[in-house]
């Protein structure tokens, strides 16, 4: 079983940041699709062939996450058989660095495309080579290669970061995906999925890792296990969607404290927008990411809030402002000015009140603008292109 990720979300992933998919091998997969919804054919005839054993080992990193999946396979037919192997890949090129090799020896893969999408198609594109089972006999594939990383969907206080700081504040995801392996003939015997920590992927930035049990964690190797014993990735009583076999992992580059700290200065730059800066706040106090007593987390939350608006905050943006990020900063203000009255702050809540009108008198002129700009656009829209000119 492979993974995809991404993203939807890799291939499981998200897929509204991106894809990176890894996934199990499956028999006859232009036909069968890999699913668990499709017959178990292969060329018009029942599938023989068991896959009685995988082990994959899964090293995620900030930029690709690396494979390497073996798959013992068995004909237990009556008779030998001799039909296409594929390994999922989403798009219409080879995924990266990838190699298979068949009992020790280099086999060659051709990217082909299934007869048609839906609910029955795991995977469109598929790594297929031709292999044949004699009756009784095992074979080993060995399949190595790599995906990009997938980023789960943004947030709000993601969305509108600057490059660097979203690089580092987004978070990652990849997986594997097990359904594929449904089409073999039987119950898979055993599976041992491996997951290997490092500096990139931290066991202890890791925010949701799916399935929620079975995973036993050993600080020697630095690795979640997960083993399966005579099952089929379909839906049974513990599981029961498909989906819910699918190998899922997320996680943090930065340690919450570490997020804050990168936040916070960019606060003091001026580089954050509101979602962002009330992240920011909520980080230092609802977290309390850096263990502050009463008396310091309080004297951080006001630091945040006199940075998230001016004078020493932003006193302009260069995107527009939406109603929600408007509120962000309207409950900051009014928390902001409460407490320079009850510290008898006046100057300083009077200079507040003046910024805070400058600035929401520029929000909303800057929606005016952006709003007659819009209508301009309608009432006159721009020509089609023109067809390019007949060749001579």
């Amino acid at each position: 079983m492979n993974i995809r990720w991404a993203a939807q979300g890799a291939v499981i992933i998200a897929l509204a940041a991106g894809r990176a998919t890894l996934a199990d091998i499956a028999p006859d997969p232009l036909t069968t699709g890999g699913t668990n919804l499709s017959p178990k054919l292969a060329n018009g005839a029942p599938i023989p062939v068991e896959m009685i054993a995988e082990e994959v080992d899964l090293h995620p990193s900030a930029k690709l996450n690396r494979v390497t999946a073996r798959f013992v396979l068995k004909n237990t037919g009556e008779a030998d058989a001799e039909f296409e192997v594929g390994f999922p890949s989403y798009f219409k090129m080879p995924l990266q660095d990838f190699e298979v090799t068949v009992d020790g020896r280099p086999q060659a893969a051709e990217v082909k495309r299934t007869g048609g999408e839906g609910r029955k198609q795991i995977f469109t594109y598929w790594m297929c080579w031709p292999m044949s089972f004699p009756r009784g006999a095992e074979r080993e594939i060995v399949v190595k290669y790599a995906v990009e990383t997938g980023r789960v969907f943004p947030q709000l206080h993601v969305d509108k970061l600057p490059p660097d700081l979203k690089d580092q504040i987004w978070q990652r995801q990849s997986g594997y995906v097990l359904r594929t392996g449904t089409a073999w003939a039987g119950n898979i015997g055993r599976a041992v999925i491996r997951l290997h920590y490092s500096e990139e992927c931290r066991k202890e930035l890791v925010t949701r890792l799916l399935p929620k049990k079975g995973w036993t964690y050993d600080t020697k190797t630095n690795t979640d296990t997960l083993i399966l014993t005579e099952f089929e990735p379909g839906g049974t009583r513990d599981f029961p969607a498909a989906e819910e076999w699918d190998i899922r992992y997320e996680w943090r580059t930065l340690t919450p404290a570490q997020e804050l700290d990168t936040l916070y200065a960019a606060l003091e730059q001026r580089r954050l927008d509101p979602w962002a800066m009330a992240y920011t706040l909520e980080l230092a106090e609802k977290q309390n990411v850096r263990k502050l007593d009463a008396e310091a987390k309080a004297a951080l939350a006001r630091s945040i809030l006199e940075r998230m608006l001016p004078p020493l905050g932003p006193d302009r943006y260069e995107h527009e402002i939406s109603p929600g990020a408007e509120n962000v900063l309207a409950k900051a203000r009014q928390r902001l000015a409460t407490l320079y009255v009850e510290s008898g702050e006046a100057d300083r809540a009077a200079a507040l009140e003046a910024a805070w009108k400058r600035l929401l008198d520029g929000i909303n002129a800057d929606r005016a603008r952006r709003r007659a700009e819009a209508a301009a656009k309608r009432a006159n829209p721009s020509p089609p292109p023109s067809a390019p000119a007949p060749a001579p």
